[in-house]
């Protein structure tokens, strides 16, 4: 009999399956994240269980899923100013509008500008795409105009509007669309939401179109014919009234109600079906940044002069109304956007030069991105890209 001391023969296995691809162990490692409680797991599961206040009679779950890996970095496509505003085109592959303090729009598609017009006499503040009509612009001069997908296109011919929601006023500083209720929303200096109509945009945008020709001409200062465009504003739906500040920031939820940041410290819920405001919430500092998650949990992500980024579910109450808070970043925060199809994913750049990726389940970042070394003031998704841009006059491309 051998001894139990012994060492036994080393034999070399290899394990092999003639099962379907989507059942076999892959070649490289894959990488999960854990989520304890509906949080995701950052330091020891001891620690998390303790801060949670778990209990020893309680048999606690941890699920594993994919590690949100580091996006690649693409192309930076470089511009003649600073960078105010981003917004993707809605195009495959992705492509993007951008709003520049040189007064132009530019088309940026594949690496490179392919379109360039001058939107008007000041910087483009803000952009906003309209499924079906184009683009949406508003700038420093209190202009709101409408281009036509033509009008933005990488065309040789020179851009005209198609329509006139704004001929003029205080500084236009944000837009939003929502494809719920077809309304456009502009915001600025002048305190007051103003809400247009899609179909009553689309109405002046035809309108604009059937005019006759010598009406679209205005007499230059020596008899020369010079492009100008029928000056007939859209018809303003309604004005919502109540920031005492500048509204420096707009978006939709998903289910149609509006949100809003502003210069007077706050960031405010309405219904604009009733015109009437639903909820507020108190930062305590200028509000720069809004958003709304379009999937998973209903959650408005706020933002501005006190660096963090606050959470709030708007249809919670009493302690679970507190909002959580995201610290990353050094600087103000100028811009938030939720993935357009990602649950609890949400980007941010900042004055700090940098941008975050969140996941709305953990307080510190997952991944930190430095593209240049100058401020970011926007930023915008095109699928699972996320350009951003800003005092260095790239746009800066990264891919998950």
């Amino acid at each position: 009999m051998a001894d139990a001391g012994d060492e036994a023969p080393q034999l070399t296995c290899k394990f092999v399956t003639k099962l379907p691809e989507e059942f076999r162990v892959p070649q490289a490692a894959l990488p999960f994240d854990f989520l304890i409680n509906g949080e995701l797991l950052r330091g020891t599961i001891q620690q998390q269980l303790a801060s949670q206040g778990a209990s020893v009679e309680v048999v606690t779950e941890i699920e594993y899923l994919p590690l949100q890996l580091p996006p690649t970095p693409g192309p930076s496509v470089p511009q003649d100013d600073w960078i105010a505003s981003l917004v993707a085109t809605g195009s495959a592959g992705g492509a993007y509008y951008s709003g520049s303090y040189d007064r132009c729009v530019r088309t940026v598609e594949g690496g490179e500008v392919v379109r360039t017009f001058q939107a008007g006499p000041k910087p483009v503040k803000a952009l906003v795409r309209v499924p079906g009509l184009g683009l949406v612009t508003g700038d420093g001069d209190g202009r709101v105009a409408l281009w036509s997908p033509e009008a933005v296109a990488g065309a040789e011919a020179p851009a005209t509007r198609a329509a006139t929601l704004q001929a003029g006023g205080e500084e236009v500083a944000a837009l939003a669309f929502s494809p719920v209720s077809g309304l456009v929303a502009a915001g600025g200096w002048a305190k007051g939401i103003r809400l247009w109509a899609s179909e009553a945009v689309e109405r002046a945008q035809e309108a604009a179109a059937e005019a006759p020709e010598v009406s679209k001409k205005r007499r230059g200062t020596k008899g020369a014919a010079a492009d100008a465009v029928v000056e007939t504003e859209v018809e303003t739906q309604a004005v919502l009234t109540g920031h005492s500040g500048a509204v420096s920031a707009l978006d939709w939820t998903a289910e149609g109600r509006l949100l809003s940041g502003s210069w007077d410290h706050s960031a405010r819920l309405w219904d604009a079906a009733t015109e009437s405001q639903l909820d507020s919430f108190s930062l305590g500092k200028v509000v720069y940044a809004v958003a709304c998650a379009q999937e998973g949990p209903d959650l408005l992500a706020v933002a501005g002069a006190d660096l963090a980024i606050r959470l709030w579910d708007p249809r919670a109450s009493g302690e679970e109304a507190a909002p959580l808070r995201l610290r990353g970043h050094q600087h103000w925060v100028a811009g938030l956007a939720w993935h357009p199809e990602r649950a609890h994913l949400l980007a941010s750049v900042s004055l700090d030069g940098t941008a975050c990726l969140w996941d709305a389940r953990a307080a510190i970042p997952l991944h930190t991105l430095n593209p240049t070394s100058g401020k970011l003031l926007a930023l915008a998704w095109s699928g699972d890209e996320l350009a951003v841009g800003g005092e260095g006059k790239q746009v800066h491309t990264f891919t998950l």
